[in-house]
């Protein structure tokens, strides 16, 4: 996925200088694969609300009953594909319902579209199947930091003050980046940040951009 993004800006679009790339929960595991594979096209990268494949925090997650999908989803025989098939918005609901902080940030129409989504023939399992993918992902990252060492990009983790990932943040950048490392939470939102509080996530990203534009 981080290949594709960096075809997509860099061969596409025909941006060579450096940009500022933001990922929240997986897209965080995205975004921080392309500042190690890319780090001469990174001029900042910020993301959160994921334990990243590879680090303890990861390791430690997966064995917390709040975690139960990271095993779940993984499950062989389709398992998890044969018991949400049918009853997305039951599931999807389970998650925005637990992880929110901001109750209306995610509307009844926004759950119905997004169980539409996963509705649709083979959505779920490519869904599922991302999840099978973090095994391998932690490979990579732990060769990529023994080879290349800790990323040095300037890196903003991102909270929501109300989530419980944001006591971990801190501990799981730390083991992965070294230099400029800035450690945020977003106040009044749970996991969803962009949704339960966009000003708020806009007005720290953007900051952080700034900053960065400023020094160059």
């Amino acid at each position: 996925m981080a290949r594709d993004i960096f075809s997509l800006v860099h061969d596409h679009l025909g941006i060579t200088q450096p940009v500022h790339i933001v990922g929240h929960d997986i897209g965080g595991m995205i975004a921080h694969a392309y500042a190690m594979q890319y780090s001469h096209h990174v001029a900042s990268v910020i993301w959160g609300e994921c334990p990243l494949p590879g680090t303890s925090v990861y390791e430690m997650n997966k064995i917390m009953p709040e975690q139960f999908h990271f095993v779940f989803h993984c499950v062989p025989d389709d398992l998890a594909l044969s018991l949400v098939t049918g009853r997305e918005k039951i599931y999807l609901n389970h998650f925005y319902s637990k992880q929110s902080f901001n109750a209306l940030a995610i509307s009844s129409a926004d759950l119905e579209f997004y169980a539409l989504q996963y509705s649709q023939p083979g959505a779920l399992r490519c869904g599922f199947e991302l999840y099978r993918a973090f095994e391998e992902d932690a490979r990579e990252n732990r060769e990529s930091l023994r080879l290349k060492g800790k990323c040095m990009r300037p890196v903003l983790i991102l909270s929501g003050s109300q989530s419980r990932h944001a006591h971990e943040a801190r501990e799981m950048v730390k083991e992965v980046y070294a230099g400029d490392i800035r450690v945020e939470e977003v106040e009044d939102s749970g996991h969803f940040i962009a949704e339960e509080n966009p000003e708020g996530f806009l007005r720290t990203v953007l900051a952080f951009v700034h900053n960065h534009v400023s020094k160059k």
